[in-house]
């Protein structure tokens, strides 16, 4: 029997999780070491912390929500907003954490094809 899905609130809880674990990590090397990242190039480690922080810093709150479904909805929501607003370097990121629980992601990929799309038409994109 496979492994179901991951529910969109256990994505954001192994994200929040995964971001602390990766800020301890990176903090405990100082300001200055340089992070080598499979995603991206080698950056100072304060400048990679910072993204992660940015990327992660809306989804705490939705975890608080008494009620199932408004917590599912915002979750929902927060994903579909990330999705749309993060960085290359954020977006690799997601994927990677999100892969670790075999999250599907897929959707919120074509979300972000389809906004990115409507942004260059509008020529707010280059």
């Amino acid at each position: 029997m496979g492994r179901t899905q991951p529910s969109p609130e256990e994505a954001i809880a192994h994200l929040l999780w995964l971001a602390c674990i990766e800020i301890r990590h990176i903090a405990a090397r100082g300001r200055n070491a340089a992070t080598t990242e499979p995603e991206g190039p080698a950056k100072n480690g304060y400048e990679r912390i910072r993204a992660i922080a940015d990327a992660c810093h809306n989804l705490p709150m939705l975890l608080g929500q008494s009620r199932k479904r408004v917590r599912r909805r915002a979750a929902v929501r927060q994903l579909e907003y990330l999705w749309k607003t993060a960085t290359d370097e954020q977006l690799a990121w997601l994927h990677a954490g999100l892969d670790k629980i075999e999250y599907d992601y897929s959707n919120l990929d074509a979300l972000r094809l389809e906004w990115t799309n409507k942004l260059r038409a509008e020529g707010l994109l280059p």
